[in-house]
């Protein structure tokens, strides 16, 4: 339990500096594995599903049509598992955070961590096809990927660049379960 008590603490402290998080090189391997397997999909995968449900609601209010794009489910449940699971994760991990290993953590670090986390939302809203008013509100309609996106962004600056890996690809397995088996 402390783990996780430990692990929160931290990710709170990100949120609101990035740029003074300090890698734990006491923090052995397993639980290194137990943070980026466990602790943070589940983290990154509930609270983005509490901002979604939110979305949803706004858009049942008629704050803005969203229609989501086909997920090709036409293609087969291996075919979708393994991009969904292996293939995105490995693309959009080494565009995105793989970098952050030649920042130094100087005064911009905090604005180019949120800046790359709006470019990872940002690239999400093609999922959707929404409206004007939901151009306008696309950052609140990209909200869980935004969120995870700093989620993906704590473990590649605390644990490393393997550890994201399996944080995010366990992050989409969860949430192709949910299309798939819900």
């Amino acid at each position: 339990m402390t783990l996780v008590l430990d692990a929160f603490e931290k990710f709170k402290l990100f949120l609101i500096n990035p740029r003074n998080t300090i890698r734990d090189k006491n923090l052995s391997a397993a639980n290194k594995i137990i943070c980026a397997a466990l602790i943070f999909p589940i983290i990154g995968f509930c609270i983005a599903s509490l901002l979604w449900f939110i979305v949803l609601k706004l858009r049942d209010a008629n704050l803005f049509t969203l229609i989501e794009t086909d997920y090709n489910f036409h293609r087969g449940f291996l075919f979708n598992l393994l991009i969904t699971v292996l293939l995105t994760p490995f693309l959009e991990e080494g565009l995105f955070r793989y970098p952050l290993k030649f920042i130094p953590k100087k005064k911009y670090y905090n604005l180019l961590i949120y800046l790359i986390t709006c470019l990872f939302g940002a690239i999400h809203f093609v999922n959707y096809d929404t409206n004007l008013a939901g151009k306008l509100c696309w950052f609140l309609i990209v909200s869980p990927q935004l969120f995870v996106g700093l989620v993906f962004a704590f473990v590649r600056i605390n644990f490393g660049f393997k550890y994201v890996l399996v944080t995010h690809s366990i992050y989409n397995l969860l949430g192709f379960s949910w299309l798939y088996f819900v």
